[in-house]
């Protein structure tokens, strides 16, 4: 990797986002990266499982605009800018719509999710999911034995 690694938001996107992978687009407010999203759809980058905790109008654009095939995140929802009605269409797979998978985690499962992945772990154990009912939702949260036990 050159040392200079700055780059335009069009080069970065078109040497480290391809069709198929998965990608975290995360920010809250005005950090939500809407530019990165735009510049996805600009190239026409399908197929993107992507992983956001706060869905809102940038998961509805990149889906109506065909690029996200599955989407994991722990709450959709756009209080300010009304429904999410591509996200809507695609998980009820009506009008039309070609569809799409929808992984739910709780907004701890999904930062547990992430600190995993930064420390290239499988998966990082926590307590929330022993009251919750999104494992009748999500077959991917599993129970683990503690091993000190």
């Amino acid at each position: 990797m050159p040392a200079n690694r700055v780059a335009a938001l069009s080069e970065a996107i078109a040497a480290y986002v391809q069709p198929g992978m998965t990608v975290a687009l995360e920010g809250f407010g005005h950090l939500v990266p809407m530019a990165a999203a735009h510049e996805i759809i600009r190239q026409g980058i399908g197929e993107l499982t992507v992983c956001r905790m706060s869905c809102d109008m940038m998961i509805d654009q990149l889906i109506a605009a065909g690029c996200a095939r599955k989407l994991v995140s722990s709450f959709v929802g756009n209080s300010s800018g009304g429904s999410l009605h591509e996200l809507r269409r695609a998980v009820e797979a009506g009008g039309g719509h070609p569809g799409i998978a929808l992984e739910e985690y709780s907004h701890g499962g999904m930062i547990a999710r992430y600190v995993a992945g930064a420390a290239k772990l499988p998966f990082y154990p926590i307590r929330s999911y022993d009251t919750s009912e999104l494992r009748a939702v999500n077959d991917s949260i599993r129970q683990v034995t503690d091993p000190a036990s």
